[in-house]
């Protein structure tokens, strides 16, 4: 969905995957996008890490969870989106994500 709409993508199979991509990155990516229940570390964990290693990358949670699991988002670096979900809604999430913009889902 996110290479059919332009965008540079880096997948990984779980959170400590992830940080293994992140700490081999030239530079910070844009926009983390994870998921908030994965296999060896929840989103949450993911993004504490992340703050720690680059302060300021911007992070899209999504869950079929309620958002209610995550507290309250910061309302700048973290924004949330509910699945299921649309393509269209998932871009739109990514460009208020990208702007700094945590509406509710």
């Amino acid at each position: 969905m996110l290479k059919s709409a332009g965008y540079d993508v880096l997948e990984s199979c779980d959170g400590l995957d992830a940080l293994d991509h992140l700490r081999n990155m030239p530079s910070p990516p844009a926009l983390v996008l994870t998921d908030v229940m994965m296999p060896r570390m929840t989103g949450p964990q993911l993004a504490v890490q992340i703050e720690a290693m680059m302060p300021g990358v911007r992070l899209l949670y999504m869950s079929g969870y309620s958002d209610q699991i995550l507290g309250p988002l910061d309302g700048t670096l973290r924004s949330f989106i509910a699945k299921p979900f649309r393509r269209q809604h998932l871009i739109l999430r990514i460009r208020e994500a990208l702007l700094g913009r945590s509406e509710p889902a």
